[in-house]
């Protein structure tokens, strides 16, 4: 979680979000040198920009990680008043990018003697085989006891438990008329989204609206890439699998919630 006196950025895993933290550090002079590491620590100088840690909190696995995926329901009662800013992928993308990056190879979602059980072959099992354990296992993993009424995909659930005021009470009883007469806006905390398929743009636009000159983002046209396969086999791979497997249809379905949230992500 980044804090900056304009806003507070949420980093949803697998969205860009390593990108567009480096840049706002960037736009806000943010230097993580030992003299001004020194320099804050001692008082001498305000830091324009902290990167707040914490524990994954809906995780029973892994739970006891601490790292910069901090959920809306983490942000501190003192800084609850600022805009919040995040960033949000298309289901497909996402799912294909966490396959890819591989983060559950070292990180498996549950017991391994399950998993070696249901996957003889795991870690090296298909990208089906992979929804198959994010919607398993995965769900397992984050939703603990409760039994949702209906079926949602891994990205759906952690959507609701990042950005949902209470996200306990919306899994426990979210049904069909919940998405369909988008009753989840009542619940959702008020966050801005960029899209994951124009971040450069979306964020420059953003942080020029927060009152950065564009003199000081220049950069971003340039800036690399971070932790995140190329767009060109993304895209590809979008295109072939709106009209393939069993297991992309299957996505559709479990995360309708999102599809509905953000309904450019439908396929044709």
């Amino acid at each position: 979680m980044l804090v900056t006196d304009d806003f507070i950025m949420l980093n949803f895993p697998k969205t860009g979000s390593s990108f567009a933290r480096e840049a706002i550090r960037r736009a806000y002079g943010y230097s993580n040198s030992r003299l001004s590491r020194a320099l804050i620590k001692l008082g001498f100088v305000t830091p324009k920009i902290e990167e707040l840690m914490f524990p994954k909190i809906d995780e029973i696995y892994h739970s006891d990680i601490v790292d910069q995926h901090g959920t809306w329901r983490q942000i501190p009662p003192e800084l609850q008043n600022r805009p919040v800013l995040s960033i949000s992928r298309d289901p497909l993308s996402r799912y294909l990018s966490a396959y890819r990056y591989g983060w559950w190879r070292k990180y498996p979602p549950g017991d391994a003697v399950e998993l070696q059980a249901r996957y003889p072959e795991f870690p090296e099992i298909s990208f089906e085989e992979f929804l198959d354990m994010s919607n398993h296992f995965g769900l397992r993993n984050r939703l603990g006891g409760i039994v949702p009424r209906i079926q949602l995909g891994q990205h759906t659930v952690q959507f609701i438990q990042f950005y949902f005021r209470e996200p306990e009470k919306v899994l426990s009883t979210i049904d069909e008329e919940y998405i369909s007469r988008e009753k989840y806006r009542d619940d959702m905390a008020d966050v801005t989204f960029l899209e994951q398929d124009n971040l450069r743009h979306d964020l420059k636009s953003f942080l020029l609206g927060v009152g950065k000159p564009a003199s000081e983002l220049a950069f971003l046209d340039e800036m690399e890439e971070i932790n995140t396969s190329t767009g060109s086999e993304s895209n590809q791979w979008r295109e072939k699998a709106v009209t393939d497997t069993a297991a992309v249809q299957d996505i559709f379905m479990r995360d309708r919630l999102i599809y509905s949230i953000f309904p450019h992500y439908r396929p044709d």
